[in-house]
């Protein structure tokens, strides 16, 4: 069975939390307008540093670039890297252990819809952005759609278990999905956000 890149996060938010002590994530995943990814977290301890750099000569839309040090990773890539990105981010937080994604199944489908909008243009205004919250929370947000479905959904059924919703938010003529949610709602979160860009 693939490991999955989402079922990851959770479970590390999961390690993180203690109800008697504070601690707080602190991920941010997006796109950057070159057009590529990055992966900036702090407040881990005793990670391993690494530091890599490549930068096809033949290709500007081929490079990645990693400073990671014991408390602080720093990523940054090309589009067709993100996969190769995200699986350092991982061998830093597990210690290089054997865990490794094969294929990063929601955030692949993630990838391809933004290459699908890259113009030129659109990438210097737009995007996908994954951040963690307080409490143990995830924030996704997308803009730069039109003609998309409206989606409007609260629930909440604890202080651990919830999810809201909103797609009906405009900024500069184009469509805003939001949405935040509880770490066990991860999964569905990303479930409605690929739904919302492929239809």
């Amino acid at each position: 069975m693939k490991n999955n890149t989402v079922k990851f996060l959770q479970d590390w938010c999961n390690s993180k939390y203690n109800k008697n002590i504070k601690q707080n994530l602190n991920f941010h995943l997006g796109n950057l307008d070159n057009p590529g990814w990055f992966i900036e977290v702090n407040g881990e301890i005793n990670k391993k540093d690494i530091k890599i750099f490549f930068d096809n000569p033949e290709d500007d839309n081929d490079w990645i670039s990693i400073k990671a040090t014991s408390n602080e990773f720093n990523g940054y890539c090309s589009n067709n890297r993100f996969p190769e990105l995200f699986n350092y981010f991982i061998q830093w937080i597990t210690d290089y252990n054997t865990y490794c994604i094969d294929n990063i199944d929601l955030l692949t489908s993630m990838q391809k819809w933004y290459n699908s909008k890259c113009n030129g243009d659109w990438e210097h205004c737009y995007g996908f952005h994954v951040d963690s919250l307080d409490s143990f929370a995830w924030k996704i947000r997308i803009n730069g759609e039109k003609n998309k479905d409206i989606i409007d959904i609260k629930i909440k059924n604890s202080d651990d278990d919830w999810i809201f919703i909103n797609s009906n938010i405009q900024e500069f003529n184009h469509q805003v999905f939001e949405c935040t949610c509880s770490n066990n709602r991860l999964i569905k979160a990303f479930d409605y956000a690929i739904h919302w860009v492929s239809i």
